[in-house]
């Protein structure tokens, strides 16, 4: 067996090491272990890989990876993948990870590059308002479930049977100073320490394949030539054609996580990952929660798995309808009517998660 370790920049988070972690994993022969912290992948071959399909698996997702000496996969010489070093002027549309994971290994490989953002924040969805607040929400909300769940003497407990007592402003402002000094550590460092990345503001339209137009927030426009263009813009809620749904005030998760007031009966569009989680979370907080999947649970995952988190959620007092799409919702400035095939289902808040 050789062990060999690889060097890998561009990552901004755990997720994006588990990327590059399974990445490498899919080598026949390879078991790898990749640490965002440490910028490395331990990595262990049986039998004969050769580093350079290494090398390009962890490209394929984005990041830059060298070969550290001393490592001994195939006797290889240290080889760093990328670009030519020529100087390109590389144009990045988006702030995001992976916006942000092209433009450090663009600029290890000598090129120049603008990155342009169009929002008031950078760091796109998993920083801001997907990963990390969701689970700095999840945790809270875990810690306020376990108040009445555990078993320990001397450790006071609520009744099960009594709502628990949050203060859901405090919440989310905590959680949201997290999310910030996150955003810096994680974003906006990298634009204040590595002079060849220029962020610019404003909204993006194409002039010809290598020319951007920048409109800025003051009315002015900027021409931006590019030897290549990134598109890195991410994507928006997916949002059902349901009668009635563009009329109420509905959630997103965006607005879910950061919502200072708990529901007290919260409808829940979706059955997949961020659907449950946060169905979960606000049952944790107290409330009173239903699930509208429209097919099963998890339904691109393996069917054991979603009938059995459905089985734990109905033992958390969750509410679970499969199979179930609504015709019709209305808001009457208080409550939803959510009409389906059974009848009408109340509530004071909708969250739609039906993907992106």
């Amino acid at each position: 067996m050789n062990k060999i370790n690889i060097q890998i920049t561009g990552m901004t988070c755990d997720h994006c090491a588990q990327s590059a972690q399974d990445a490498l994993n899919t080598l026949e022969g390879v078991n790898a272990s990749v640490s965002f912290d440490e910028g490395l992948a331990k990595v262990e071959i049986q039998g004969d890989v050769e580093s350079s399909l290494l090398l390009k698996a962890v490209e394929s997702k984005g990041y830059g990876a060298t070969m550290i000496d001393g490592t001994d996969a195939n006797k290889s010489e240290s080889i760093k993948t990328g670009g030519s070093g020529d100087g390109l002027h590389i144009a990045i549309v988006g702030t995001g990870s992976g916006a942000f994971a092209a433009a450090i290994k663009a600029v290890e490989q000598g090129a120049q590059v603008t990155i342009i953002e169009g929002a008031d924040i950078i760091g796109g969805t998993c920083v801001n308002i997907g990963c990390v607040p969701s689970k700095i929400m999840i945790r809270g909300a875990n810690i306020a479930h376990i108040q009445g769940k555990h078993n320990f003497d001397g450790v006071p407990k609520r009744k099960s049977s009594d709502k628990p007592v949050i203060d859901r402003k405090a919440m989310v402002q905590q959680q949201q100073q997290w999310v910030e000094n996150l955003r810096h550590a994680k974003y906006e460092s990298i634009l204040e320490s590595n002079p060849g990345i220029n962020l610019m503001r404003g909204m993006v339209r194409f002039k010809d394949n290598n020319t951007l137009i920048v409109s800025k927030t003051n009315g002015s426009e900027k021409e931006i030539k590019a030897d290549r263009i990134l598109l890195a813009v991410g994507a928006r809620p997916m949002i059902p054609n349901i009668k009635g749904l563009d009329d109420t005030p509905y959630w997103t998760s965006t607005e879910a996580l950061i919502a200072e007031e708990i529901p007290e009966h919260l409808v829940v569009l979706g059955g997949s990952v961020v659907a449950l989680e946060l169905a979960q979370a606000f049952r944790h907080l107290g409330s009173e929660v239903t699930v509208m999947a429209r097919s099963s649970l998890l339904s691109k995952e393996d069917t054991e798995l979603g009938s059995g988190l459905k089985a734990a959620l109905n033992e958390e007092g969750i509410n679970i309808r499969l199979n179930t799409v609504p015709s019709n919702i209305t808001h009457d400035g208080k409550n939803f009517a959510i009409t389906i095939a059974q009848g009408v289902v109340h509530c004071d808040q909708l969250l739609i998660a039906t993907g992106r």
